[in-house]
């Protein structure tokens, strides 16, 4: 019998297209936003913040032409049938993820829906952040591979860091690109990107760990205190790749090096 986490996992992975995708995080949601939208993005901002609260950002978009719709669920672990067909939990666990958050804890968060992110994130690049930019306190990106990674972009401060360093059982590595990268350099507010248990992202071997997406949810229900009432403002911010002789990035605030250029998310 499927669970329910696992079957609204798997109306995600079924949405056409941005449209639907909004649809499905809209539900059930009786919380009364302010709305910014345009049609590659759409931000949901709580009334009457007095103080900067956290971004949550996903992206709508998958690298598949077409939707699946045959799904097989053994041991947690849930991919899709289809033929050359991937999952697209790349990023609608995020979109799962970011509905939760909107039931669950509505006030406490602004929310982002990104379209085209698999393009080079046109939908954020489009985002005049301007507006509500006194509004966040960090960009926090729904939108990595694993289980237990804190991806990270070049736009961190000293305090993020050590803040980071507290949760248990996560880590921090590096990222390519992602929406909450684009948004941190050009607001230099500070960002990171968190696992939310997709594997074999854009290929037709992706599957999801459920138990996994379940984690990423406990984590943001229970992220601590200090992200909320001030903002984390970037205190480096690194544009160039360092690279050593065996060509490795090297990330100052990490202190160490990135072999695994493949995977970057």
């Amino acid at each position: 019998m499927e669970s329910q986490i696992v079957k609204d996992l798997i109306k995600f992975y079924q949405a056409y297209n941005h449209s639907d995708v909004i649809k499905l995080i809209e539900q059930d949601v009786d919380f009364k936003f302010k709305i910014i939208k345009d049609k590659y993005y759409k931000i949901y901002i709580p009334y009457k913040l007095e103080k900067p609260v956290p971004m949550l950002c996903v992206h709508s978009d998958t690298v598949f032409q077409h939707s699946p719709s045959s799904f097989s669920i053994k041991k947690n672990r849930l991919s899709c049938k289809n033929k050359g067909i991937g999952l697209g939990a790349d990023d609608r666990n995020g979109c799962y993820l970011l509905h939760q958050m909107m039931l669950n804890r509505p006030q406490d968060f602004i929310f982002a829906v990104f379209d085209l992110e698999e393009l080079g994130c046109l939908g954020s690049r489009s985002l005049n952040l301007y507006p509500i930019k006194d509004l966040v306190s960090i960009f926090i990106g729904l939108d990595r591979k694993g289980s237990n990674e804190i991806a990270l972009y070049g736009s961190e401060s000293e305090e993020l860091l050590k803040l980071l360093d507290t949760f248990p059982n996560y880590h921090t590595d590096f990222g390519s690109i992602t929406d909450v990268a684009v948004l941190a350099e050009e607001s230099n507010i500070c960002c990171f990107n968190l696992s939310v248990g997709f594997y074999n992202q854009h290929s037709s071997k992706e599957f999801t760990y459920v138990l996994d997406v379940q984690r990423a949810e406990d984590f943001l229900l229970n992220l601590p205190q200090e992200f909320w009432g001030k903002q984390f403002l970037v205190d480096y911010l690194y544009f160039d790749d360092t690279m050593d002789e065996l060509d490795r990035y090297y990330d100052p605030f990490l202190r160490k090096f990135n072999t695994d250029i493949t995977q970057r998310r």
